[in-house]
């Protein structure tokens, strides 16, 4: 398994967020999510997971900012 965070640009995505139970979704201007956008953290087991994350911020037409492999 391994943390991934993911920003997006757009805070509408608690609109979505049934799409991304296994993540942990904070959006806007807040103590862990400091700048606008949508924070995606969590844990993945693998790379395919997280394709399938991306490929569904993709396909609900969200633009991605950054990917970052958290250490443990």
């Amino acid at each position: 398994m391994t943390r991934y965070e993911i920003r997006v640009r757009e805070n509408n995505v608690h609109d979505w967020a049934g799409w991304f139970d296994e993540l942990q979704v904070l959006t806007g201007a807040g103590e862990k999510c400091p700048s606008s956008g949508t924070l995606l953290t969590g844990w993945l087991p693998d790379q395919a997971a997280l394709l399938g994350i991306l490929m569904r911020l993709h396909n609900l037409n969200l633009t991605i900012v950054s990917v970052y492999r958290l250490e443990k």
